[in-house]
């Protein structure tokens, strides 16, 4: 969730009595949570930007209580789970120079690359490609989650100059 004020759940209670021991108003019991609640609708907002990757988990737990005039009240436990959004960009580690002979053969591993990104699942997903390529020289491979192995594809001409980037 990236923005603030944005309405996750509402909570309902009745009570039998009438008047005011019969009027249920709503709080969090939990202090620093990053929610807040409409004390007589019982809509849960939030009240903060929060970043799943900040959190030491990605569920929030929190108690409602309901409380009558007369202070009777009633507990909702409520465990709220925090979604990922794609927020953060891939943090790519050092780039290597390398060199590649001229006579290599076609599948000939030239380098590997890796990055990770802080988000997860398909969020968290990266896919690498070649942004310049002249003549389709070379190749990139998905490895796994986080490295792609830069090859040769095809019989390198004598005259190929290549600056990587």
């Amino acid at each position: 969730m990236n923005q603030t004020f944005i309405n996750v759940f509402q909570v309902t209670a009745t009570d039998t009595d009438y008047g005011k021991n019969g009027k249920v108003t709503y709080s969090i019991r939990e202090q620093n949570v990053p929610f807040v609640i409409n004390s007589t609708s019982g809509v849960i907002t939030t009240s903060e930007k929060i970043d799943r990757e900040k959190l030491t988990g990605s569920k929030i737990s929190i108690n409602v209580i309901g409380e009558d005039g007369g202070g009777l009240q009633g507990t909702c436990p409520l465990l709220i789970q925090i979604e990922d959004i794609n927020d953060n960009a891939p943090v790519f580690g050092p780039l290597n120079a390398f060199k590649v002979l001229k006579t290599a053969s076609v599948g000939t591993i030239v380098d590997t690359v890796g990055a990770t990104d802080a988000d997860i699942s398909s969020n968290g997903q990266i896919v690498y490609s070649l942004v310049s390529n002249p003549g389709n020289y070379f190749i990139i491979d998905v490895n796994g989650k986080y490295t792609g192995t830069i090859r040769v594809n095809q019989t390198l001409p004598q005259n190929l100059n290549v600056g990587i980037y």
